[in-house]
């Protein structure tokens, strides 16, 4: 799929993209956005080596 390599879907993001099959360009950016600094904030937490790249 085109999420290969990335973790499962946040919950909030499966609810907004239910009511909203046709998303505009500028809320899947957005979307992408918030899942991204979400998945980065997570890694910022953990701290866990090798978790990172570089």
């Amino acid at each position: 799929g085109e999420r290969d390599g990335l973790p499962p879907l946040p919950s909030v993001e499966v609810c907004i993209h239910s009511g909203q099959r046709d998303a505009s360009p500028a809320l899947a950016g957005l979307k992408r956005v918030v899942v991204d600094n979400l998945i980065a904030n997570l890694a910022d937490t953990r701290q866990e080596p090798g978790l990172l790249p570089g």
